[in-house]
């Protein structure tokens, strides 16, 4: 699993991510890698393992990850989270941007 955690090939990540001996850890590993792939990021996003909120959280303080899933994933980030997406130099403008009115209208 360790070797296959780190494959750039988005099928593989797909299949491993359906591996019942994978932990969260194995996935949080594939959610802040960097550099990666923004591929294999929305195979994450698109997993089962989405409900956990820590990934979550790593998909959106990975700046690898595309902006459209990184923007509708901020409202579901505590407040401390989102603060510091909002003053994340590696994240991109936009990013920064929607965490900064999430914050503004109190979330």
């Amino acid at each position: 699993i360790q070797r296959l955690v780190v494959d750039p090939d988005p099928h593989v990540i797909r299949v491993l991510l359906g591996n019942p001996h994978l932990t969260e850890g194995d996935v949080l590993a594939i959610a802040s890698r960097r550099p990666t792939r923004k591929e294999v990021l929305r195979v994450v996003f698109e997993s089962t393992w989405l409900q956990r909120y820590a990934v979550k959280r790593a998909l959106v303080l990975n700046p690898y990850t595309p902006g459209d899933l990184a923007v509708r994933l901020l409202p579901t980030l505590v407040l401390s989270d989102l603060r510091a997406v909002a003053h994340d130099p590696a994240a991109s403008e936009p990013l920064r941007t929607e965490a900064g009115l999430l914050l503004s209208e109190g979330k």
